[in-house]
């Protein structure tokens, strides 16, 4: 007879594979994934959650491994599900590691920063070479590897605050949907191999802190090292979380009447990290340099001084308020929820040492976070990226200690389930959850009749195809898999933006010889931001143009009595 504990989790088990299929089978028949592969992913990770809380027997990796599980499929059948990498910067570091495999070197790679810095270059690079693979293919590594990891250290981050084995599935479920994270994470990008180092040193920092034991300081200055090859943010949070940490540290000595030492371990860990930063800054990619002049500027140009606004005659800015609170919604429940964790962890856990820790890590992060919105120095969505995941172990700490320091029993207990289940619904409908928004919007990725229209372009035009910004760069696996050792590819086209007659409803009056237009968007990307048209391309293009190529989605024009570059002129 099987015991109650096997039943639940085999229960919770089969519920979950019910969501993954029926995830699969709705987002294939219908042609998306929002809201429906989220949506589904969260309802199984509440599932999950709910079960490892009412199963107070049961032990928590069950339950661990339900959530990677999950996790993994979210991130790699949305990555599986469109025709392209996602984003520009996937592109580039498949182009760049196809280089590697070309040129069998990374000694080739003249790339800013990652020619110096080619540690998440060369894992993809040897991972589609053991797998016998292209590098575009290749890069499922990454969101398997950090579809697992991210809710282990989840998990992990709440049990150094004294969460039970409910309360670390509770973190790794939330921090497996949170949004940011998902984003970054379904990406091959470089700073996707380094949230990986740069979790396990938040650990081998937070233990080496505790037990003093050298191995984990081994494993730290290795994180670290590991950090720095690999991408330019995640030093500077290490090294401000140990300042604070050395911070928090003299305070509670001195809170507790302790004599003041002269000797901090963690002083000198600063130390070392500050050195990483500066060789890595300045000697071996030069990007201190840039960071500190932003600074200067930001610190020396009045601030009370508006720029002047891009306000262009054809096009508005995408980002409604409605879409701004879609996407970031979530972003602000989390972080508020994280503040009054952060000041209930500091109140009644500061004297240990993994703790103070973790709360140096959310300072730091937030910090940069402010000065990436107000002066440009940092990516404010990737600082918080670094610490998103302590975030969720801040707040699922803060829910499950309320019942115990809150009057009565009821109420408390209703109000944390109400508020996990509030974040988990924001992370499952922002617009980070999934790589588009399920409407004929800015997509970050090409469809298929997409490749199949620049594929035709690439082989059959010689000479340059003026497009939007996005067409132009995001590269498919046919042009990655081209590249020549060295770079470069054998194709006779080449292609250029066209923005500002997308912009300015000029396109057609711009002389370019072949233009290519994406019919199904009106929303597009470019060098200034997001920018729905107001007008309709096509109809002016069909005036002047005639049509070379047209599969439904995108049209080929040719116009063989235009000049290139004859501007608002001609006609």
């Amino acid at each position: 007879m099987m015991n109650r504990n096997a039943v639940d989790v085999r229960l919770v088990g089969t519920f979950v594979c019910l969501v993954v299929s029926c995830a699969a089978l709705v987002t294939h028949r219908l042609g998306t994934l929002v809201p429906y592969l989220p949506v589904l992913v969260g309802l199984g990770m509440g599932a999950v959650a709910l079960g490892a809380a009412l199963d107070d027997d049961a032990p928590a990796w069950p339950y661990l491994c339900l959530v990677a599980g999950l996790s993994v499929f979210h991130r790699v059948y949305a990555v599986a599900f469109v025709p392209t990498l996602i984003g520009f910067d996937p592109d580039g570091y498949a182009e760049l590691m196809q280089q590697v495999i070309a040129d069998g070197t990374a000694r080739e790679l003249s790339v800013y920063f990652y020619g110096s810095a080619p540690v998440h270059v060369l894992q993809g690079a040897a991972f589609s070479l053991a797998a016998g693979v292209g590098p575009v293919a290749g890069t499922v590594l990454f969101p398997v590897a950090l579809g697992v990891l991210v809710p282990l250290f989840g998990a992990l981050f709440t049990r150094m605050l004294g969460g039970n084995d409910a309360v670390q599935v509770a973190g790794a479920a939330l921090a497996a949907m949170a949004g940011i994270t998902v984003n970054f994470t379904s990406v091959p990008i470089a700073q996707t191999s380094a949230l990986v180092f740069l979790f396990l040193g938040y650990l081998a920092l937070a233990r080496y802190g505790r037990a003093r034991d050298w191995r984990f300081l081994v494993v730290f200055l290795v994180a670290v090292s590991l950090m720095a090859l690999t991408h330019k943010l995640p030093v500077f949070v290490v090294a401000g979380a140990l300042g604070v940490v050395s911070l928090l540290s003299l305070v509670d000595r001195y809170e507790r009447g302790l004599t003041p030492i002269t000797r901090v371990p963690a002083l000198t860990l600063v130390a070392v990290a500050a050195c990483v930063l500066v060789l890595q800054g300045l000697f071996l990619t030069n990007y201190l340099e840039g960071r500190v002049y932003r600074l200067w500027l930001f610190l020396a140009v009045d601030q009370s001084v508006a720029p002047v606004a891009f306000d262009p005659p054809a096009a508005f800015d995408a980002y409604t308020r409605p879409r701004r609170l879609r996407r970031l919604g979530y972003l602000v429940a989390l972080m508020a929820t994280a503040g009054i964790g952060w000041l209930f962890v500091a109140a009644t856990r500061r004297h240990e040492r993994e703790a103070r820790t973790l709360l140096s890590v959310a300072a730091v992060c937030v910090a940069l976070s402010v000065f990436g919105f107000l002066g440009g120095l940092a990516n404010p969505l990737r600082t918080i990226l670094a610490g998103e995941t302590v975030f969720v172990a801040l707040v699922v700490t803060l829910l499950s200690q309320a019942r115990r320091h809150l009057p009565g029993s009821t109420l408390p207990t209703f109000g944390s389930v109400l508020v996990f289940a509030l974040l988990l619904s924001t992370m499952s409908v922002t617009t980070f959850a999934a790589p588009d928004d399920g409407s004929n919007h800015y997509r970050p990725y090409l469809t298929e009749p997409e490749v199949e229209a620049k594929q035709f372009a690439l082989t059959h035009v010689d000479g340059t195809v003026h497009t939007d910004l996005f067409y132009v760069h995001e590269s498919p696996a046919f042009v990655i898999n081209a590249q020549r050792p060295g770079g470069g590819t054998p194709f006779p086209a080449e292609f250029r933006t066209a923005t500002d007659g997308y912009l300015n409803g000029t396109l057609h009056r711009q002389g370019h010889p072949v233009v290519a237009h994406r019919t199904d968007l009106n929303i597009y990307r470019t060098d200034r931001g997001i920018y729905e048209l107001t007008w309709r391309p096509e109809p002016a293009l069909d005036r002047r143009y005639h049509r070379v190529f047209d599969n439904g989605d995108v049209v080929l024009y040719g116009c063989r009595t235009c000049r290139a570059g004859s501007g608002e002129g001609s006609g």
